[in-house]
């Protein structure tokens, strides 16, 4: 009977240490994002310069990479305050896979349509409205609206924005309306 009042008390001073409410999930994300861009606006310019350039490595460079979606992006697309995501590795493959498929299919047709041409920014509107997460700030999708020498104008697509410790980079090239 002892050792089962012992064991009882053992578990009663230590199982707070154990199960800590008060441990804090890490309030920022296990790194910075890389060739990350200062503001939404420079991010903005630097997609458009790409386009202009028909410069697929540099449209490609303005949106995560596969380390930073797994690592800042879906485990921190919790609620602030919350406990990063855990996801399992064929979800996190699958979901990985369909951003980046959708990321290509949308620059070869961008730069299709407007790669190594001649126009001007028109107007840029962020629809959608921001959204606060855990280890980032999802900025709403920016319609950049162009016109080319024609006077022809057009709505040049983006994606969702993510904001981290104060720099920007795409989550993804995307279309949606």
């Amino acid at each position: 009977m002892t050792k089962i009042r012992f064991t009882i008390l053992l578990l009663l001073l230590f199982a707070p240490l154990a199960f800590s409410e008060d441990a804090a999930p890490p309030s920022k994300p296990p790194f910075e994002l890389a060739n990350a861009s200062p503001s939404a606006d420079d991010l903005v310019s630097r997609y458009v310069a790409a386009l202009r350039n028909d410069d697929n490595d540099a449209l490609q460079s303005l949106r995560v990479t596969e380390r930073e979606y797994r690592e800042i992006i879906a485990p921190g697309t919790v609620a602030p305050g919350r406990p990063p995501r855990q996801t399992r590795e064929e979800v996190m493959t699958f979901f990985w896979s369909m951003l980046n498929s959708k990321s290509n299919d949308l620059s070869r047709e961008l730069l299709k349509a407007y790669g190594g041409k001649k126009f001007e920014v028109v107007k840029v509107d962020f629809i959608r409205g921001d959204k606060e997460y855990a280890w980032y700030r999802a900025v709403g999708e920016p319609r950049i609206r162009v016109r080319n020498d024609e006077g022809k104008e057009a709505v040049v697509p983006g994606g969702y924005i993510a904001e981290v410790a104060g720099r920007y980079k795409f989550i993804g090239l995307n279309w949606e309306d």
